[in-house]
């Protein structure tokens, strides 16, 4: 299976509900989407960094695989770089740096791990297959695939992976 080598790949976990916007959210942790929009028009270049966020929610539950929720990515930039946007990483800052556990290998402003291979894999890609791991219904997600793409996966049973395959 050495073909099918750099295909298949499980997804981002954030370890932190805080990077995401997410009217939906009833514990509290999410951003809402209000504030991504005022994030936003304050100065654009927030744009840049916040994406359409994906999940096993989206896979499992929703027929479209529509996404209602975004996420902020810093992806493997380190903190300096991060700065530059400064309302993004003060909002990670506050809710997620002191939440993340002694377990957690990477920087408080990213994903662990980053799954850097998975995000240069998609580059130019079309469209992607989602499945989650451990399916509620065992649907798999035909997605278009974008720049902007981000593909999160979380603790069981919310584990999803992304079978890039050539069309």
């Amino acid at each position: 299976m050495i073909e099918n080598a750099g295909k298949s790949f499980v997804g981002s976990y954030m370890l932190g509900m805080g990077f995401t916007f997410d009217d939906t959210d009833k514990k509290g942790v999410a951003n809402p989407i209000a504030l991504m929009h005022d994030l936003i028009l304050k100065d654009p270049r927030n744009d840049e960094r916040i994406y359409p966020f994906i999940g096993g929610e989206e896979v499992n539950d929703s027929p479209a695989h529509s996404h209602h929720r975004y996420i902020i990515n810093f992806e493997e930039m380190t903190e300096a770089e991060a700065r530059r946007w400064s309302d993004l990483i003060a909002i990670i800052e506050e809710k997620v740096r002191c939440t993340r556990g002694s377990h957690s290998t990477a920087p408080w402003w990213q994903f662990e791990p980053t799954r850097s291979e998975m995000y240069r894999t998609l580059v130019g890609q079309v469209r992607v297959l989602v499945q989650c791991r451990i399916p509620s219904s065992g649907a798999t997600m035909d997605s278009p695939s974008s720049p902007g793409f981000t593909l999160w996966a979380g603790p069981p049973p919310w584990i999803a992976s992304a079978d890039l395959r050539d069309p």
